[in-house]
């Protein structure tokens, strides 16, 4: 697994439209707008398949991706440990606003965190510090709520997310190699 960061100019922009993201989809969802994140997260993935001149392999890893993302926030819903706002359908199963932020998340993993390809244990260091702040983040903003004792409830996330991040690296690299190591703008 060989990977190197992209251009200064393709990495940042590739790290404000995930935080465009982000922010939609949260915001979205603690605001009664849910169908936002949705819309802005397609947008950007969209944006990215039409750069991408191999963009079927790219889709099915970003549907891999969602699913395998959608799947965790449904068991950690399951488990008690967090409730999200602006669901369209009932629990356990995550809101649609959820599976748009791991739509957006996805994109970053060929392109400005494709350095973690080479670098595993800076995954597992990434998703278990990462991972918690995002969720207490969406908490922070009225998306999420930690359910039972928030300290419980962070430390599985750090677990949790730790093992989900080392996955998800695996997976991208396996399900969306770069030519000569190079990460697509």
């Amino acid at each position: 697994m060989t990977a190197t960061v992209a251009s200064l100019p393709s990495t940042l922009l590739n790290i404000a439209l995930f935080q465009l993201g982000w922010f939609c989809c949260v915001l979205g969802a603690a605001h009664g707008m849910a169908w936002l994140g949705p819309v802005v997260s397609s947008a950007i993935a969209l944006f990215y398949l039409w750069r991408d001149s191999d963009w079927s392999r790219e889709a099915r890893m970003l549907i891999g991706i969602v699913l395998m993302g959608t799947a965790l926030d449904s068991v950690l819903i399951s488990a008690g440990l967090i409730q999200f706002q602006g669901a369209i359908w009932p629990s356990p199963w995550a809101p649609l606003w959820i599976s748009a932020l791991w739509l957006v998340f996805g994109v970053t993993l060929t392109r400005s965190m494709s350095w973690i390809q080479s670098h595993p244990i800076w995954a597992v260091l990434l998703g278990a510090v990462g991972g918690p702040l995002a969720y207490g983040g969406g908490a922070a903003l009225g998306a999420a709520e930690f359910l039972g004792p928030k300290g419980a409830a962070i430390a599985a996330l750090s677990l949790v997310w730790g093992g989900a991040m080392l996955g998800l690296t695996f997976f991208s690299a396996w399900a969306r190699p770069r030519a000569g190591g190079r990460a697509a703008a």
